[in-house]
């Protein structure tokens, strides 16, 4: 069986390797959903939690929306916020509703 050489992608993990689609992107995702499903008047929120959030972050960002990482330990992320944990999580959801 020969398939295309870009049809996959590898993505580095913690304690593993991930290989995924290359459609399989987070970014790409949000990007689409953004120009499908404009949301006038509305701010876009994504909370993720590991580096293949990134590339969601990323648009998030370029669309005026913002981005937040859950995940104790420091790091680089194009991440605006960081919450240490998904209590957190569910805490500043409560108070944002």
């Amino acid at each position: 069986m020969n398939l295309p050489k870009d049809l996959f992608r590898i993505l580095g993990g913690h304690k593993f390797l991930e290989v995924a689609p290359t459609l399989a992107n987070k970014g790409l995702t949000v990007r689409y959903l953004i120009a499908n499903y404009p949301l006038e008047g509305e701010l876009a929120v994504y909370i993720g939690d590991d580096d293949k959030d990134e590339e969601a972050f990323e648009v998030i960002i370029q669309n005026s929306g913002i981005a937040i990482k859950v995940n104790p330990e420091p790091g680089n992320t194009f991440a605006q916020l960081r919450l240490d944990s998904p209590e957190e999580v569910r805490q500043f959801l409560k108070e944002l509703l």
